[in-house]
């Protein structure tokens, strides 16, 4: 996994800092906190490919972490996108895309999977996978806002006798007996 961010600036942007946004690069895919102005051009400039995006974690609605969002869904619409997106955020995030999107008359060819937390919650897994799992927190703010915590999944890797001999490994003495499977956790 790869942290980029993309945007570090507080709600005035300058010529050098952009609003918040960090992409998490994970075998080939990308995964958006938040989406400020200018995300996809500072995503273009760090060599990240905006179709590789799998999903985006809006954690509040302060404008200036959603305000690259409708810019972006439309790009994407644009490069005839048909991977479906996840969207996730605070309760009324599918309200706004769906609004904006009809107001604009913009047609997206691809599935928005929606997933809205309500603010009355301690914890909640937002996206689970064989891999990985996302949960979401609530953290202090004026606005209900959410912290996303990415985890990798424990995998269970089993080898095999032949399997540890085509490796090279020796064992320590001739009394040490390796079992038929060995599991690593």
């Amino acid at each position: 996994m790869i942290v980029v961010p993309l945007g570090i600036a507080s709600a005035t942007p300058t010529s050098i800092r952009h609003l918040p946004s960090v992409a998490l690069w994970r075998e080939g895919s990308v995964f958006l906190f938040d989406c400020g102005e200018n995300s996809q051009m500072c995503m273009l400039q760090a060599g990240l490919k905006r179709s590789k995006i799998d999903s985006i974690f809006i954690t509040h609605f302060d404008v200036d972490h959603y305000s690259g969002l409708m810019g972006l869904i439309s790009t994407l619409q644009l490069q005839r996108r048909e991977k479906e997106l996840n969207l996730i955020g605070p309760k009324g995030i599918k309200e706004f895309v769906e609004w904006n999107l009809s107001f604009s008359g913009v047609e997206i060819s691809f599935d928005l999977n929606f997933v809205e937390v309500d603010d009355d919650i301690d914890e909640i897994r937002v996206l689970d996978t064989d891999d990985y799992y996302v949960e979401a927190r609530p953290l202090k703010h004026k606005k209900f806002c959410l912290g996303y915590r990415f985890q990798e999944k424990d995998s269970q890797v089993k080898l095999t006798l032949p399997r540890l001999s085509s490796m090279e490994l020796q064992t320590m003495n001739s009394s040490n007996h390796l079992k038929q499977v060995i599991t690593l956790h």
